[in-house]
């Protein structure tokens, strides 16, 4: 039987603290805003104000 892998055990609970840390960390901003949609992406930016890119002309 092999040993346990204490290293991948630890790195996995620090990812779920990290995790709820950021999810907390935007709770808060979210709450401090004052925006009750909660539009934002996965980093915590707001997505309201954000402009497409358009694509390049092909025809140009």
């Amino acid at each position: 039987m092999g040993r346990p892998n204490y290293s991948h055990s630890k790195r996995q609970r620090e990812i779920v603290k990290k995790q709820k840390r950021e999810e907390k960390l935007a709770k808060k901003l979210e709450k401090k805003s004052g925006s009750p949609d909660g539009a934002t992406d996965e980093a915590g930016e707001s997505v309201e104000n954000v402009e497409p890119t358009e694509a390049p002309n092909p025809d140009a």
